[in-house]
C-alpha cells in the first residue's frame, strides 16, 4: 500500500496531473501540482481504525475537490 491508500491513489491518478507525498513533522502532505490537498497522519493504522477509515475518505473527497478546482481553473484559463 505505500503512505498513501489505495483508495486515495486512485484519485491521484485518475486526475493525469502531478502529484508528490512531503514527510512533515507529524503528518505526510499529499500535494497535487504543488497545492496541498490533505494530509494523513504518520501514525497510519496505529490509530483507531473507525477514525483512520474517515481520514482517509475525508482525504479522498479533499483530493477530488482540489483536482476539480485545478482542472475547471485550467478550462477558464484556455478559453480566455
Amino acid at each position: 500500500m505505500g503512505v498513501v491508500p489505495d483508495v486515495v491513489k486512485v484519485e491521484l491518478d485518475a486526475s493525469g496531473l502531478p502529484w508528490t507525498v512531503e514527510l512533515c513533522a507529524k503528518h505526510y502532505a499529499v500535494r497535487v501540482q504543488g497545492r496541498l490537498a490533505g494530509i494523513l497522519p504518520r501514525g497510519g493504522k496505529s490509530l483507531r481504525q473507525e477514525a483512520y477509515k474517515r481520514v482517509v475518505l475525508n482525504l479522498r473527497s479533499q483530493v477530488r475537490r482540489l483536482v476539480s478546482e485545478l482542472k475547471d481553473g485550467a478550462k477558464g484559463e484556455m478559453g480566455s
